[in-house]
């Protein structure tokens, strides 16, 4: 992430509440991880050449980091203008505008009242992320994929 773009969303995660609590860089690919927490939620980015990820964490069980992507599937959040995990460096872009509107729903689910119901719910995408995963695996590479 270019340092104009690293400090906006700074700018913007502060604004939100959030206060950075650990970051490292790397020169040698442009690698950053920066962790954020906040009432409620914590923050983890990462950028990992050149591909960003962004995880969430309940404080409750702040040792647990779910991805983004996995938090909009168990709260069913996703929507086509929203931030998508995985390789897409521009997830960032929309970080503010998806916890402005999200953030309150997110941290009621990462709540001591509801922690345990969200968590079955991630665990169930996790699951069934690796079935496919391991299904995948066993079915051998696609035809005409080297």
């Amino acid at each position: 992430m270019s340092s104009s773009r690293t400090d906006a969303m700074s700018a913007m995660l502060r604004k939100q509440g959030f206060v950075e609590i650990d970051s490292a860089r790397s020169e040698s690919f442009g690698d950053r991880l920066a962790v954020w927490k906040s009432p409620g939620l914590h923050l983890r980015i990462v950028r990992d050449r050149g591909q960003v990820f962004v995880d969430l964490a309940s404080p409750l069980v702040p040792e647990t980091w779910w991805h983004l992507d996995a938090v909009q599937e168990a709260l069913k959040l996703s929507s086509p203008n929203e931030p998508t995990g995985g390789d897409s460096l521009d997830q960032t872009a929309g970080l503010g505008e998806f916890l402005d509107r999200h953030g309150e729903g997110i941290r009621d689910a990462f709540s001591a009242e509801r922690i345990s119901e969200t968590r079955a719910a991630l665990e169930a995408i996790r699951r069934r992320s690796a079935d496919r995963f391991r299904q995948e695996g066993e079915s051998g590479p696609e035809p005409g994929g080297g």
